[in-house]
């Protein structure tokens, strides 16, 4: 049970790592390609600067890497089931 839940974990903070990857790397693709600026600047800025319209989706990140996450782990039980069924 120990393993199962640290390796729940470990694939966890894999795709979170993943996923935030891509998101930081778009963003910095479509800054320098595109030359992006949100149409009104706040006289105050919160956040990183790498925001372009809105704030962080921190909500959405941790809903779609725990979906994502649970899918990887739903997939290969049944890879591997089937794959011990038919030899």
């Amino acid at each position: 049970m120990t393993f199962a839940a640290s390796f729940f974990v470990f694939l966890l903070s894999g795709v979170s790592t993943l996923v935030l990857f891509e998101m930081r790397r778009s963003n910095a693709r479509a800054l320098e390609k595109g030359k992006l600026q949100p149409p009104v600047i706040p006289a105050v800025l919160e956040g990183s600067g790498l925001e372009l319209f809105a704030r962080f989706p921190a909500g959405k990140v941790a809903v779609f890497s725990l979906t994502a996450t649970l899918m990887i782990l739903l997939l290969a039980i049944r890879f591997s089931s089937f794959c011990l069924a038919h030899p």
